[in-house]
């Protein structure tokens, strides 16, 4: 009888622990659910200021999850790689009002920070390289190949250490090569 109760209380122990855990983790829930609205509204904002994004962000939707979203990779549910090259080749705008449009956003530092890649090459976007690139920290991967950006090349790029492939050819860009 002796060991039937202490199983009991020990059940009862680690019933409880339990029950603690989970009401401890319930408020990391809504944080979590809070960025990945934000991430939602961020990638929103990107497509309202593109042209001909009607076939490759058709089902970008700030109700919706951003992981599920086309074009978009994600890890540990948050946005890892956007690749808005291959089914985006009509894709038009300021490469500069999609800096400043992120800019405005409350979450723009961490979602700076979770971005690994950004493949933006092969569209039709147009204007200088904004310099708000260079607060992305962790970008390793950068391509703006083959569209029509014009103005100096951003030698500030060269602060991003992360930075693995920078890949600034056929546009308009004045100045030397890095």
């Amino acid at each position: 009888m002796f060991v039937c109760s202490v199983k009991v209380r020990n059940m009862e122990k680690v019933c409880n622990v339990f029950i603690f855990v989970i009401l401890m983790l319930q408020p990391l829930s809504s944080i979590y659910a809070d960025d990945v609205n934000k991430e939602a509204q961020v990638l929103v904002d990107i497509k309202n200021l593109l042209n001909g994004t009607e076939d490759c962000m058709q089902n970008w939707d700030q109700n919706g999850n951003p992981c599920k979203f086309s074009n978009i990779v994600c890890r540990s549910g948050f946005v890892y790689w956007i690749n808005l090259s291959e089914n985006c080749m009509e894709l038009t705008g300021l490469l500069d009002d999609i800096a400043e449009g992120l800019a405005d956003l409350t979450y723009l530092k961490a979602l700076y920070v979770i971005f690994k890649h950004k493949f933006l090459n092969n569209n039709a976007l147009t204007g200088q390289i904004p310099s708000t690139l260079t607060n992305i920290r962790s970008l390793h991967i950068l391509l703006l190949n083959n569209n029509a950006l014009t103005g100096e090349i951003l030698w500030t790029l060269t602060n991003i250490t992360s930075l693995e492939i920078l890949d600034l050819s056929n546009n308009n860009l004045t100045g030397h090569s890095m």
